[in-house]
Order: C-alpha cells, then structure tokens, then sequence
C-alpha cells in the first residue's frame, strides 16, 4: 500500500509522511472517523512507511523492500493486528476480548525481529470490552520499547476517556466527490462518464476499489439496479421474488470479479447497494419529493444500514434480503 493510493485526507497523510521522514513517532494513534474515510487503509500504510527501507528516497512506501514486501503479505514478524472476534461460535456479536489484549502484550515485549519498530494495530478498538479495555490501558501507559500502537475507530464515543487522552486523536473525513473523481481520473479511468457512475453508485466509497475495477462495479450495480426495478414492477412478489432474485452466490457469478472479491462480505456490499439504489431514486424524483416520502427514505435507508448488525449475528441472509427488499417496495410503490 501507499500513501498515493489512499483518496483524500490530505493532511493526515502529510502529517504521517512527515512523522516517517523525521522518524518522530508518537507511542500511540487514534484514528476516528466515519465508515469510509480510509483510517484502515491510512493506518496499514503509515504501519509501512515506518518500515519501509526507502521511504525517505521515494517519500512514499517502495513497496519493493524487503520489509514492504512482507507487509503486504502480512508477514511481517514486529507487526501485529488486532480486530474484533467472536467470544463462542454461538455468539452473536463481535468483541475484542482480554485474551486477544493479553496476547498482544506479550508479543511488544519480545526482542524486535528485525530491530525495528514494533507495531500494533487495533481494529474497532471501540469493541473492547470493559477487561480488555483496562489491560490494554497498561499497555498505553508503559508501552515496550520501540512500539507503535495505532487505533481504529468510527465510535470514539465509546472509547475509555483514559484511554482517548493517551492516543494522538487525528480526524478523518470521507473523501469529497471532487477529490474521488480527480483520484479517479488519474489512476482509474480517462472517462468522466465511467467515474462520475462509479462515484454515484458507490455513494463515493473508495472502499469498493480494492474489489472491484470501475467497470466491473458499475456493472454489477447496473445489474442490481435492473432486477429491483423488474422487482418492484410487482410489489406483491417482492418478499417471494427476493430469494429468487438475490441469491447471494448467483448475484455475484453475473460478472466477472477480481481474485480479491474472494474475501469480501458480499452481502454488506449489496446492502450498500440497496441503500445507493434508494438514494439514486430520491435524486431522480422518482420518489416524491415532499418532506415526508424523503424521511420515509432515509428512514429506510437506515433501516437497511442496521440489517449488517443480523449479518454480525448469523441471520440467514434470506431474510434479511428479504426484508431489505420489502423496505424498498413500501418506499417505491407508494
């Protein structure tokens, strides 16, 4: 990863290069923002740029140095990430437990590997739990050596004060659609047509990039957007219609994906869409435009942005489709 990759953020990534350049480290980050404003992307590549041999040179990761090499295998041996797990196989919901913290520990304080900085990322630090949360304020307080931690969070609200006060706080913000399409522009496509439908069918996420190419998600988006709307022509069908129209696995064999796309949570990718679609409606006026229908919408918009909590809890997706679906029709069709 590199730093020019990354959309937007200008300063945060000046500030970060800056810190690289100088070798002049805090011993702990937050990185707190929205969904989508990059701060995992910032953090991994920042957690490179450390390491990197020439950043200096380039002043940006090489991406070919022995130590870029491993960090983008993720084998990196002074590296460590840390993202909520688990706590059964039963368990609904996703926390960062005092094992996970405890085992962090104990790895700062071996001998560094390769002599190097020792770092952590912490992923949605915010799901530690009350146990992990004050083992790991030990850590902040006397951290190891030459260590790093770097935190990721979009609820810095639910953070312990204790340890918000220990961390450099730096801000995200998501990427403006200008920046987006003049990134695009430069790195993706020459067509302005092709990046302002991505942009739009996206609602200006960078986060669809690492799966897809641009031709590839509008596509598919088309495709979804085309089967809503043969969907919708027939409301009573919708809840029947939804098994058969979004079975997950046969949604994504209409295109052809990138070898990436393997890993990624299709089913939050296409409740994203769902949400785009409805959004795409209300600037066409093809929903009305009176105050009440706009706040049914965005009503249902976030309705549909909870039903990612039923994936977190083993929901059949089904259902949760299904019900996605049926929140479309009832703004749709009336």
């Amino acid at each position: 990863m590199k730093f020019s990759d990354i959309i937007g953020n200008d300063r945060v990534k000046s500030l970060l290069k800056k810190s690289i350049i100088e070798n002049n480290y805090a011993k702990a980050y937050l990185f707190f923002g929205p969904p989508g404003s990059g701060k995992t992307r910032m953090a991994y590549t920042f957690a490179q740029g450390i390491l990197c041999s020439d950043f200096t040179e380039h002043g940006d990761n090489c991406g070919v140095c022995p130590a870029c090499k491993l960090m983008g295998d993720a084998n990196y041996p002074d590296f460590y990430s840390v993202a909520p797990t688990k706590k059964t196989k039963t368990a609904r919901d996703t926390t960062i437990l005092i094992e996970q913290i405890r085992t962090l520990q104990r790895n700062l304080s071996l001998k560094s590997y390769y002599k190097s900085y020792k770092i952590a990322v912490i992923e949605e630090a915010h799901k530690m739990n009350i146990n992990s949360a004050n083992s790991f304020l030990k850590t902040l307080e006397e951290p190891p050596g030459d260590t790093i931690i770097i935190l990721i969070t979009d609820k810095k609200n639910l953070l312990l004060p204790t340890i918000v006060s220990r961390c450099i706080s730096i801000p995200f913000t998501k990427p403006s659609r200008a920046e987006m399409k003049v990134w695009l522009l430069e790195n993706f496509t020459k067509d302005e047509s092709e990046a302002d439908k991505y942009i739009a069918y996206s609602d200006a996420n960078p986060r669809y990039l690492d799966y897809f190419s641009i031709g590839d998600y509008i596509a598919f988006t088309e495709s979804i957007f085309s089967q809503l709307l043969t969907l919708l022509q027939n409301r009573d069908t919708i809840l029947r219609k939804a098994i058969e129209f979004f079975d997950i696995q046969d949604v994504f064999k209409q295109i052809k994906l990138k070898k990436a796309m393997e890993s990624v949570d299709k089913a939050r990718v296409l409740l994203d869409i769902f949400s785009i679609f409805l959004l795409e409606r209300l600037k066409k006026h093809d929903i009305p435009c009176a105050d009440a229908a706009i706040e049914k919408t965005l009503k249902a918009i976030d309705d549909i942005e909870g039903y990612k909590v039923l994936i977190d809890r083993n929901v059949d997706f089904d259902i949760i489709s299904a019900n996605a679906l049926n929140r479309i029709g009832e703004i749709c069709m009336n």
